[in-house]
């Protein structure tokens, strides 16, 4: 749950950006509503962008080995 002055979190903005894309898309948006959106858009991005290389760089920090080396591993998710 968020506070009215807090970023989403990722689930919420990737929600929030999934309804733009179809707002978008429907092509019955007027101009001053598209670019509103589209600026919507750019800025969730950004904030999904910067929340998962947080994430990424927490499990590196969680791979790292005893001797202070790290291992990096792609993330692969299950097919």
């Amino acid at each position: 749950m968020t506070t009215p002055d807090a970023a989403p979190d990722f689930e919420t903005a990737m929600q929030r950006l999934d309804g733009i894309v179809r707002e978008l898309e429907s092509g019955q948006v007027p101009l001053e509503r598209a670019m509103t959106l589209f600026e919507e858009g750019l800025q969730l991005g950004a904030q999904c962008n910067a929340l998962l290389e947080q994430a990424q760089l927490r499990v590196e920090q969680l791979l790292a080995r005893v001797d202070g080396s790290t291992e990096t591993q792609p993330f692969e998710t299950p097919e």
